[in-house]
């Protein structure tokens, strides 16, 4: 790719509030991050001339001066129990694995967050590769995307794992936006509080009871959470016992 290209932002790498500040910078109203980030999370649209409550001039600047996709589709293999695995190539041409693990009630997508791995664990394949580089945060997110895609009819993804190529917690902060990406899926917004003692960091999920729906999805979005931190080796009781709200992550633990 020309290197001009390769230069440009990608719209997946910011926040809300961090794209507000940018829009405003190159002369673009900031409250259309909001609607930008609806048509990307919310309803899956990453052409900017589909996204037709932004005006003309506004489309076609994001259409001209950013990118919306960070990975694309290398190879694809799907084994007789319906797991599926792709390679996904990044425009440097990085290369990086996903899986869709579906289950009769559940669909978990594995995710890398690292090109190879830094670690070098010995029973590791992808720590015997070395270590290449951080995924960003839009290359994180555009394995859901991309993996989306790529699900039969009907099915959709349900739970979310990092613990494809690379340890997590080396890119925390690409890591931490992309949980804030699913919070903006779900229309939800996520808190993450650390104890200062013992380092443990607490997703708090912010929701209205009195509003239709919300509390039922600020479930499956904690369930979501949850199991990202169980997957590693994360434990769901810590000092506070276990609430009723985690009795379905019980199975996932023990």
């Amino acid at each position: 790719p020309e290197a001009s290209v390769l230069a440009r932002a990608n719209l997946k790498d910011f926040s809300i509030a961090a794209l507000r500040e940018r829009l405003a910078r190159d002369g673009l109203a900031p409250y259309r991050a909001e609607q930008i980030a609806g048509w990307l999370y919310h309803r899956g649209v990453e052409d900017p001339a589909a996204m037709s409550d932004l005006g003309r001039d506004v489309r076609e600047r994001l259409a001209g001066e950013w990118d919306t996709r960070a990975l694309e589709v290398a190879k694809v293999e799907r084994s007789s129990d319906g797991t599926l695995k792709a390679v996904l190539e990044a425009r440097d041409g990085v290369r990086v694995e996903s899986v869709v693990i579906p289950e009769e009630d559940r669909t978990t997508l594995c995710v890398s967050t690292q090109h190879g791995c830094p670690l070098a664990c010995s029973f590791c394949a992808t720590g015997a590769l070395g270590f290449g580089r951080n995924l960003t945060t839009a290359e994180i997110i555009d394995q859901v995307c991309r993996m989306r895609e790529l699900l039969e009819a009907g099915r959709r993804i349900t739970n979310v794992v990092f613990m494809g190529m690379g340890e997590p917690l080396l890119n925390l902060p690409a890591v931490l936006e992309a949980v804030y990406a699913l919070g903006r899926e779900y229309g939800m917004v996520i808190g993450n509080v650390f104890h200062a003692g013992d380092g443990n960091m607490h997703p708090c999920i912010f929701y209205d009871s009195s509003k239709a729906g919300e509390l039922e999805r600020s479930e499956e979005l904690g369930g979501k959470i949850l199991e990202l931190c169980i997957v590693p080796g994360g434990t769901i009781t810590g000092e506070h016992g276990v609430g009723i709200e985690k009795l379905k992550a019980m199975c996932l633990q023990f």
